[in-house]
């Protein structure tokens, strides 16, 4: 938000481009990087002791990669080595579709 409280207009253009960039650079460095839109922002706010002004747009997470087998025996391991389901792109993109 701007001093006199209006939005800046393409705050989330800007920051997706802003995390495409730094997500590239992680994985240029050897590392991982997760973005996630789903979080708890009120909690977020509280923990980091963020000013009303600042929005959360996403967060990008950042670490190592470990083997699969450190998740056995909780419900993330089950979700991390079953199979990806990716949908066909006859079914996702429009070809000279009104």
């Amino acid at each position: 938000m701007k001093e006199d409280g209006t939005p800046y207009l393409t705050a989330g253009f800007d920051s997706g481009l802003a995390a495409q960039n730094m997500m590239l650079q992680v994985r240029e460095l050897g590392l991982h990087v997760r973005p996630i839109g789903g979080v708890d922002r009120d909690a977020m706010r509280e923990v980091l002791d963020l000013p009303a002004n600042l929005n959360i747009i996403a967060v990008l997470v950042i670490g190592k990669r470990a083997d699969a087998k450190v998740l056995e025996g909780t419900w993330a391991y089950d979700l991390e080595v079953s199979a990806r389901v990716r949908h066909d792109l006859e079914d996702i993109v429009l070809h000279g579709k009104p």
